[in-house]
């Protein structure tokens, strides 16, 4: 180990955070951090999905037919979104399909998964769950 400043190379110095530590190691504290800040996302069970006459609608059943008076229906990016979430996804991959689907930027995409995301959480039809 060289020393630059006094200090071994490669080490974080103390603070009120953390002790000395190798910046391997320290990389390894900030994966398992990030691991916690990454959710997958799915959606509720307790919707059927069905197609009547060309078009795509949520069927609610069991206690989300309490919540969710009605039935939904689903343009083709927001089918495109529900199927993925079905299986469990990243919101980062839901905008990466949108943009490989569709002509549109990042930035659209992003706002449009948000906004696909908000009202799902709105009728509370969205599991979070930390990596």
């Amino acid at each position: 180990m060289r020393l630059t400043n006094g200090e071994p190379q490669g080490m974080i110095k103390k603070n009120k955070y953390w002790d000395k530590c190798t910046y391997a190691h320290l990389q390894e504290c900030l994966s398992e951090t990030e691991r916690g800040w990454r959710k997958t996302l799915k959606v509720s069970k307790d919707l059927i999905l069905r197609e009547i006459a060309g078009e795509h609608i949520l069927v609610p059943t069991g206690e989300t037919a309490g919540k969710v008076h009605g039935m939904i229906t689903l343009s083709e990016s927001g089918l495109l979104l529900w199927n993925r979430l079905q299986q469990g996804c990243e919101e980062s991959a839901l905008t990466e399909a949108l943009v490989a689907e569709y002509e549109v930027s990042p930035e659209t995409a992003a706002s449009d998964v948000k906004e696909f995301l908000d009202q799902l959480r709105k009728v509370d039809l969205l599991e979070e769950v930390p990596q």
